[in-house]
């Protein structure tokens, strides 16, 4: 499954990304439509992955992004109905531009700090 080795990269990026001693709550993840990511085995990976581990318990939230595409032969912007077929709709050819719905973002973190006993977000540039 793709998706766990996806998951497992974003899961080993977190202790870079969370101050020491914050606990995690709610990651939030911009996931594009050209990644070919199944939201729902990303969530059962999710809870998989980080069963025992001090991410258990935290909440993954996925945003998937439509492509939007330019044809780069006559300028027209799209959105394909099907994501592995971009042919412009107008000339025909196959000569896209991705303009959006490529990547995967980590978009914000949520952590809670004992010492404060709240929660603090880190949003994330991109997308």
């Amino acid at each position: 499954m793709h998706e766990l080795s996806v998951l497992q990269a974003v899961l080993d990026e977190l202790p870079h990304q969370i101050p020491e001693g914050g606990e995690l709550r709610r990651l939030e993840l911009r996931v594009g439509a050209l990644e070919h990511l199944d939201s729902q085995v990303m969530q059962s990976g999710w809870a998989a992955l980080t069963q025992g581990t001090k991410y258990a318990g935290s909440e993954l939230v996925i945003r998937v992004v439509p492509v939007r595409v330019r044809c780069r032969s006559c300028e027209r912007e799209y959105r394909p109905d099907d994501v592995s077929i971009l042919i412009c709709p107008d000339c025909g050819r196959a000569y896209p531009e991705v303009l959006d719905g490529a990547g995967l973002v980590l978009q914000a973190l949520h952590v809670t700090m004992p010492d404060e006993n709240r929660t603090t977000g880190q949003s994330f540039a991109g997308g």
